[in-house]
């Protein structure tokens, strides 16, 4: 794995190469290394069976999670899988490209790009894959373009082949015509053009006059450093749940204490939004048994989940406060639906300051609050709200699903699940004007915030606040940048 960093950190900037150091990380996990050698010296199994079950453990979870970024990390552990199982089979990497060429595959992990190295490599082709995914970050600090063809027939030859791509846009030609070659050459020489100027400037984003902030999406260490070399303007959303997954024992305050320090001290002068837990039947934390329900988004989470587990959520709480002495963040909650669910949240806040205080440990009171507006009663309650808080921030994942009345995850109802509905636009825009009302800042976090073709309408609510995720933040950029000009 030392190797592997090394090679990454040839190749690309350091934070991008960072990927691997956190895949390093996964390495020395003691709950991961129990569970490998639980199952070979309790269910008698081979390194390699034990190793490849691990993994899928961790994997499987990851890609159950909501979130695309969450899901995107299970190419992380399938990568730490492949290169223990080839360290256990003797067996070695000869991934190198022989003469200039596109990959096309089905899959590849962060560890094959970085094996197959820069020479002779004009891009990727993946069937299966994200924007957000590390795939996709360690191809752009590459300065690869890659393109997701989920519906691609890979059976047919396609060596020999002329390809072209247009990474931008995600489109992959097959025996392009030379006007096609032609129009993309023009293309590549104009992002060639646009990111010499992106990089040479430096004036804050304005859009009729009001200033944009573009804010990061994160749920580690890892992707704050990712959001810091995209040049965010801070973490607009934190998401905390990820530290309680995949273990087999809960983190204890200490453990969280020393973990929120670390994510501060990377943005001493940027804000940093931690969203508390949001977990839920579809999210199991290891030692809770959470009973499983028939519809998890309308179930006992976010807030409901936090309420119904004090003890965790004071733990957590704690921790916050405690951190907050090597920083200034704010505290975000998820799922609220009441003014009187906010009223419960400071009392448990004042109990947890209390603790802390009577313990003699140092923190910090007073932090900023902020609420998530994610389903319609939030929308209409906006106003009061906003009057016990800092801030909102809009969900548009599950505000589009609780307006739309359909689940996000099942696919037959895919055709139905539009972010960009004319009532989901209409939500958005009521919670605008209620934030402007009663003086609170206000952001947008979900996929819609990362939508290029959606900006202009969000923009024209009046919104100022974006939170994208790392990967995303360059082209939601370029395109305001281009608004302001029109």
């Amino acid at each position: 794995m030392t190797l592997r960093c090394e090679k990454a950190q040839a190749l690309c900037q350091k934070d991008q190469a960072a990927i691997f150091e956190a895949q390093k990380l996964m390495l020395e996990d003691q709950e991961f290394i129990d569970r490998i050698q639980e199952s070979i010296g309790q269910d008698k199994r081979t390194a390699v069976y034990a190793v490849l079950q691990t993994s899928e453990f961790y994997a499987d979870m990851f890609l159950g999670m909501d979130d695309e970024l969450m899901r995107s990390k299970s190419a992380d552990i399938r990568d730490v899988s492949s290169l223990l199982v080839r360290c256990l089979s003797q067996g070695k990497a000869d991934k190198k490209l022989l003469a200039p060429g596109i990959v096309v595959a089905d899959y590849l992990l962060p560890g094959d790009l970085v094996e197959m190295g820069r020479e002779n490599l004009l891009g990727l082709v993946v069937r299966h894959g994200s924007p957000s995914s590390h795939l996709a970050v360690l191809a752009t600090g590459m300065n690869l373009p890659m393109v997701v063809c989920p519906d691609l027939d890979i059976e047919p030859a396609l060596e020999g082949k002329t390809l072209a791509m247009d990474g931008g846009e995600g489109l992959l030609f097959i025996e392009p015509d030379s006007s096609t070659q032609t129009l993309l050459k023009e293309k590549a020489q104009e992002l060639i053009y646009r990111k010499q100027v992106l990089a040479s400037t430096g004036e804050e984003l304005c859009y009729q006059g009001r200033r944009i902030e573009l804010l990061a999406n994160v749920g580690s260490i890892e992707d704050i450093r990712q959001a810091i070399q995209a040049g965010c303007d801070g973490i607009g959303l934190f998401r905390t749940e990820l530290s309680f997954l995949g273990r087999q024992e809960l983190p204890d305050e200490d453990e969280l204490v020393e973990y929120y320090s670390q994510c501060l001290e990377l943005m001493p002068d940027r804000p940093l939004v931690f969203r508390t837990l949001d977990i839920g039947s579809d999210k199991q934390i290891q030692g809770l048994s959470l009973p499983q329900e028939a519809n998890p988004a309308l179930g006992c989470r976010g807030i409901r989940f936090c309420f119904a587990h004090t003890d965790l959520f004071k733990t957590q709480l704690r921790a916050l406060l405690r951190a907050a002495v090597k920083g200034r963040p704010a505290l975000m909650f998820p799922m609220i639906t009441s003014v009187e669910e906010v009223a419960h949240i400071k009392a448990l806040l004042r109990e947890a300051a209390d603790e802390l205080k009577q313990a003699g440990l140092p923190y910090r009171d007073h932090l900023p609050l902020g609420l998530m507006i994610e389903t319609p009663a939030a929308v209409v309650l906006a106003r009061e709200l906003a009057r016990e808080v800092s801030f909102l921030s809009i969900g548009s994942n599950d505000l589009a699903q609780y307006t739309l009345a359909a689940d996000r995850e099942n696919e037959a109802l895919a055709d139905r699940f539009n972010d960009r509905h004319p009532a989901v636009m209409k939500m958005i825009a009521l919670t605008v004007e209620a934030a402007r009302q009663e003086g609170v800042a206000l952001s947008l976090c979900g996929e819609l915030a990362r939508d290029t073709q959606a900006l202009p309408q969000l923009l024209e609510t009046g919104l100022t606040r974006l939170s994208v995720s790392p990967s995303r933040l360059e082209a939601v950029k370029a395109k305001i940048r281009q608004l302001c000009k029109q």
